[in-house]
């Protein structure tokens, strides 16, 4: 008998610490939470910095890291966040866009509003440039790829546009069409669109 009760005492001493030793270890497992996201955060890290992440700036639209530098390859960066995001376009656009002549960039053809300047006319349609053309929203017949040509000009980018005809395997075949070009100038620390070539 006296064994029962010795057997007895020490399960409710077990049971007791068990108990007692449970809310210290659930406090723990919040504290330990933290470490264990950071430490699969550090493990991640790595990969995810060889893709361009986008830069926050208070008061300002998110573009991607670099975005605003003035060199080729961060502005096809800010090229890309500015086609693909209508956010962007509205503050990246000059509030009057010069419209002039693409085969004599000299000559002023008249100016436009943004809102007169009409859509934005190269996209990204199945990860291809394409030519956007309003008039088409509603055609499903695809959109005409184009070819692009980044003129480094300085505090100006010059993107001419043609459309284009591809071979299966992306080798251009023909330009076709009227050409056209959108002018980027380096203000207030990143690139503004100011001028279109028609």
């Amino acid at each position: 008998m006296n064994q029962a009760r010795i057997a007895a005492s020490l399960l409710v001493v077990v049971l007791s610490a068990c108990k007692a030793s449970a809310p210290a270890e659930s406090a723990a497992t919040p504290a330990a939470a933290p470490a264990q996201a950071a430490a699969i955060s550090q493990s991640a890290a790595p990969a995810e910095a060889s893709k361009p992440q986008p830069a926050v700036v208070a008061g300002k639209i998110e573009l991607t890291e670099g975005a605003c530098n003035k060199t080729e390859d961060d502005f096809w960066s800010f090229f890309q966040d500015y086609v693909n995001r209508e956010d962007v376009r509205a503050r990246y656009t000059a509030p009057t866009i010069e419209i002039r002549s693409y085969a004599d960039p000299k000559k002023v053809l008249g100016s436009e509003v943004v809102q007169g300047n009409g859509a934005f006319k190269i996209g990204l349609v199945d990860n291809m440039w394409s030519y956007i053309e309003p008039s088409r929203a509603d055609d499903d017949t695809p959109y005409d790829r184009v070819e692009l040509d980044l003129r480094n000009q300085g505090d100006f980018m010059r993107m001419n546009f043609s459309k284009a005809e591809y071979a299966p395997n992306d080798d251009l075949i023909k330009k076709f069409g009227a050409p056209g070009a959108y002018v980027f100038q380096h203000k207030d620390n990143c690139w503004q669109l100011v001028q279109e070539l028609r």
